[in-house]
């Protein structure tokens, strides 16, 4: 795995488990169509962090657009035909 792509999913996993902190994983129970709304809200908040220049908020948004796209995959199945084993870092394509 590229260090950037870990790295950003070392970010997506910590703003997973703030939001967890807060909401639990109600992401679980909103359709599709809710979900590509809430990428889309996602987007928005970090297009203003991008004009802001405010990097924390870049990263917390970039992070939850993340999210929000893989909640979309595992609903639509597609993770698994991309893992391979226990070790992400090793086996993702």
């Amino acid at each position: 795995m590229r260090p950037e792509t870990a790295a950003f999913a070392r970010m997506m996993d910590a703003e997973m488990d703030a939001n967890e902190a807060r909401k639990g994983e109600s992401w679980r129970v909103l359709s599709s169509d809710d979900l590509y709304f809430e990428l889309n809200k996602h987007a928005d908040k970090l297009r203003l962090a991008m004009l802001a220049g405010d990097a924390d908020k870049i990263a917390e948004h970039a992070a939850d657009v993340g999210n929000c796209a893989r909640f979309i995959a595992e609903r639509a199945g597609v993770l698994s035909k991309h893992y391979r084993g226990s070790d992400p870092g090793a086996d993702w394509y």
